[in-house]
């Protein structure tokens, strides 16, 4: 029987902090489940949305029946005649987070996979929400609107539809004819609403430029401001970010906000439309597993910083420093000889969204490598006369626009079909492999990375630490050749009690070579270990070339869109 999906949503009371759900549905006579998803697409971690229900009770045309809980996430209800079932339940939501559902006195972020449950594996018909909230609470969401209700053709489309109500700040912006809504939650910041609107707007028109056509009629940017975290998620025809309230000013802090909403705004096409085969359905109880998450969110990393620069919307010296902090990040990774990019993809449920202290070792992050391996194939496509914004184009118009999905094996092959260029090499080397990457390549748009001479170069022990505890050993380090352990407590050095209780601030004291010894606290019972402290690991900075010549010139305006100046990385 094919009938809509009816909820009743109410935050009425949102300082209690529960949301209070009603489902409705025309069934038949049989048995019937009932399953909230586990994880929500866009970031790879099973959350177990389903232990934060309770009092769940169900009812046939008015009548209560029984329902058990068969799985995780999976009720049961049978009924002997067909009628109109009814669950209510309650969901607890206090989780701030981009991927979550949140509430509080002034503002509510509804996820819907954390929400609303699926009756029978069926995701293809309409969902229909009426959503009580607080009077005078204004209402922002990817979802249509009739009458009183929030409409979604499909429960796929009201999953990808997150809601955001409250007390909010709001403007708006029109490309290509189309209404671009902005809302922010969670209070006052330093922003400048004025700046926020300019910044999008650009940043819109240049995703627009690269791919041909915006894919929507209408687009949301649900921002909520927080005290620290930031971070966003990505929607069919809106995103979610968050974003501290008072890193506005000075104004090159507002610079990651921008490159956090291009990224997210570039996922409308990358991602939500052109997306891995395994990815169409989701499978929503359980890990959806692929080797393209590089493709998918390093590739984003890559055009997240470019395109507010060819936007004008952030400075040249902002995106130098911010490759060349990226490069340090990834060169200082243990994991980078043992897991390549592939690996990284597949292995994000228990990798990425999974950190323990020997990550760093054995792991490396998909966005981060992903980005820097772009950036780099980008340079490689550009000296034969082809770029990474052709290879764009071509999955738009081959796999977005027709609803394909990227088999696992396709991506080099989509390269040379859009190209016409072998990327063989350049896969097995560093997507598949492992080899030190190719930052020569640079030096086709006139940079060149160089070691930064360091004023005062800090001895190496290699560990990871907050204050004087252990986080982290990094493999085939003084530390882990002196037997130290994640979450040892380092005492002193050479009998020395702790230059203000952390450990880097004391090993400025001691020379490089020096052998010392460590004095930690493990277990409650009291070590002494050994360590040859050694050569601190390189600085590298990206830096344009003092003499480019005309072709370099020429290949820089092409890819960056900005003239070429003698910038150096702001400080």
């Amino acid at each position: 029987m094919k009938s809509p999906y009816l909820f009743e949503i109410d935050i009425e009371s949102p300082a209690k902090r529960v949301v209070q759900v009603k489902l409705q549905k025309k069934v038949e006579p049989g048995i019937h489940s009932f399953s909230m998803p586990v994880w929500t697409p866009g970031s790879y971690l099973v959350r177990d949305f389903p232990k934060h229900v309770f009092n769940l009770t169900t009812e046939l045309d008015g009548k209560k029946i029984q329902v058990r809980k068969e799985k995780k996430h999976t009720w049961l209800v049978e009924t002997e005649e067909t009628g109109l079932l009814t669950l209510k339940y309650s969901v607890y939501a206090h989780d701030l987070s981009v991927r979550t559902s949140y509430l509080a006195h002034d503002f509510a972020l509804l996820n819907l996979t954390s929400i609303l449950m699926f009756h029978n594996n069926n995701l293809e018909d309409q969902v229909r929400i009426k959503l009580l909230t607080p009077n005078q609470w204004k209402v922002s969401t990817g979802m249509n609107q009739e009458g009183v209700e929030l409409v979604a053709p499909d429960m796929e489309e009201a999953f990808d539809s997150p809601i955001l109500a409250g007390e909010l700040i709001q403007a708006k912006f029109e490309v290509e004819g189309k209404p671009h809504n902005i809302s922010i939650a969670g209070g006052r910041g330093n922003f400048s609403l004025e700046k926020i609107v300019d910044g999008l707007r650009s940043i819109v028109i240049e995703n627009q430029g690269l791919y041909g056509s915006l894919p929507y009629e209408r687009y949301e940017f649900l921002i909520v401001l927080s005290e620290k975290s930031g971070g966003g998620l990505e929607h069919r025809n809106s995103n979610v970010s968050m974003y501290p309230r008072l890193k506005f000013l000075p104004e090159k802090d507002s610079y990651r906000f921008f490159s956090l909403e291009a990224h997210e705004h570039f996922h409308t096409w990358l991602v939500k439309r052109i997306k891995p085969q395994a990815f169409m359905p989701y499978n929503y109880l359980e890990e959806t597993y692929t080797r393209l998450l590089w493709v998918m969110e390093g590739v984003t990393s890559y055009y997240d910083n470019l395109i507010p620069v060819r936007a004008n919307v952030t400075p040249v010296s902002f995106y130098l420093k911010t490759i060349t902090e990226e490069i340090n990040q990834y060169e200082q990774i243990p994991g980078k000889k043992l897991c390549s990019l592939e690996e990284a993809s597949f292995n994000a449920w228990i990798g990425l969204y999974k950190p323990d202290e020997n990550t760093p070792n054995i792991y490396m992050s998909y966005y981060l490598k992903g980005g820097i391996v772009t950036l780099l194939l980008d340079m490689y496509l550009r000296r034969l006369g082809s770029s990474m914004d052709q290879v764009m184009k071509y999955l738009w118009e081959n796999y977005g626009k027709r609803k394909r999905g990227i088999k696992e094996d396709e991506m080099q092959n989509i390269i040379l079909q859009a190209t016409g260029i072998d990327v063989a090499e350049f896969f097995e080397r560093n997507i598949r492999g492992t080899d030190d990457l190719p930052y020569e390549l640079l030096n086709y748009v006139g940079l060149t990375l160089e070691e930064k001479k360091e004023k005062e170069k800090i001895p190496r022990l290699g560990v990871r630490a907050e204050g004087n505890k252990v986080i982290s050993v990094l493999f085939d380090s003084p530390a882990h050749e002196a037997g130290l352990a994640p979450g040892d407590v380092i005492i002193a050095l050479n009998g020395i009690g702790l230059e203000n209780n952390k450990i880097l601030d004391t090993l400025k004291r001691f020379r490089i070579g020096e052998e010392i010894e460590i004095t930690i606290l493990r277990e409650g019972i009291l070590h002494r270990v050994r360590a040859t402290l050694e050569e601190p690991l390189a600085k590298l900075e990206v830096k344009p070339v003092t003499d480019p010549t005309e072709e370099q010139k020429n290949a820089w305006y092409s890819w960056i869109k900005q003239p070429w100046k003698e910038e150096k990385p702001s400080k």
